[in-house]
């Protein structure tokens, strides 16, 4: 006989061996229902199934191995960064998922930056956090926010990383750097290199050192 029934409930407290088929002691793959008004509000589901996404920016990942190290949540914009090794290292770098069309007009699956000096391990781990700068000189008419992401990561390997977001996709739109801003470990007399390094400020972090 097939038992049809599923859980409803959370249920961390009972004893294992008396816990109601009803009832589940762990909630993995699941969401509540947040339609508000009608019957369904409030209800656990399944997740649903997950399905391919284009870049809306025309970029096209060409690497036969691509792998995903780790993701990264902007909670005001509700942006998801994730970082990106492939097996070109040109294609390695920081990626988005833009729900909300905050950093483009189409949203979606979008590049922010990439470069072979991220230099990701291909079997690492990449954690980042969102740092907010206010900008004080924003044009009036930019449709940039006038707060600027900075976004902090390490893969535990490399020395960590900063990298200005707003810069990297809004280059051309922004206020120049100062030079000292401008000039990092990885010197370059290109103006094209020059200019990427400009728009990304993948700078190593500088950690202040705690007293003990």
């Amino acid at each position: 006989m097939i038992d049809k029934l599923q859980p409803r409930k959370l249920d961390k407290s009972t004893d294992y061996k008396l816990v109601q088929k009803t009832s589940m002691i762990d909630a993995l793959n699941l969401y509540v229902s947040d339609q508000n008004g009608e019957a369904s509000a409030g209800v656990i589901k399944p997740v649903l199934g997950t399905e391919a996404l284009e870049f809306t920016d025309g970029t096209t990942i060409l690497s036969s191995d691509v792998r995903v190290l780790g993701s990264t949540v902007d909670d005001l914009t509700g942006v998801l960064y994730f970082y990106v090794w492939t097996s070109r290292p040109s294609e390695t770098g920081v990626y988005a998922y833009d729900k909300r069309s905050v950093l483009s007009p189409d949203g979606g699956l979008i590049k922010i930056y990439t470069s072979e000096m991220f230099n990701f391990p291909p079997d690492g781990f990449v954690k980042g956090d969102i740092v907010y700068k206010k900008e004080k000189n924003r044009p009036q008419d930019s449709t940039i926010p006038d707060v600027d992401s900075l976004l902090y990561f390490t893969d535990n390997v490399n020395e960590p990383r900063k990298l200005d977001v707003y810069r990297a996709l809004f280059a051309d739109d922004m206020p120049p750097l100062s030079i000292p801003k401008i000039i990092t470990k990885f010197m370059t007399s290109s103006a094209r290199a020059l200019r990427s390094l400009w728009a990304m400020s993948i700078t190593h972090s500088k950690l202040t050192p705690q007293r003990k």
